[in-house]
């Protein structure tokens, strides 16, 4: 047991990744398990390749998908859960951003255009 602490109180990062990798790794797998039973197989690779990027995954399967699925607690809601809407509301920035830049893009193109 002294080692352990010993382990922890050296890296507590280390810890702290564990406890997150099993946070996502449950989220997911929870998410797939509602809205894509196949992929639950696939979850630890999914995460593989979002390390350190796990709310863009989590983004993308809300944008593909439909909203996280909620908790028991929270089945007589109607509305999505706050991290859901967070998420939704980040997708929809980010396409408003990308939309700016492209228009941006296009009028400086035309204006270089024209000269």
């Amino acid at each position: 047991m002294a080692k352990l602490r010993l382990r922890l109180r050296r890296n507590p990062a280390k810890l702290q990744h564990k406890q997150m990798d099993s946070y996502w790794f449950d989220r997911i797998t929870k998410f797939y398990l509602i809205h894509n039973p196949a992929k639950v197989s696939q979850v630890a690779e999914l995460l593989q390749k979002y390390k350190k990027n796990e709310l863009q995954l989590m983004a993308h399967l809300i944008n593909k998908y439909g909203p996280e699925p909620r908790d028991k607690d929270d089945e007589d809601d109607e509305e999505p859960s706050i991290f859901t809407m967070k998420i939704i509301a980040a997708i929809s920035q980010e396409e408003q951003d990308a939309t700016l830049a492209l228009e941006t893009a296009a009028f400086l193109a035309s204006r270089l255009d024209s000269k």
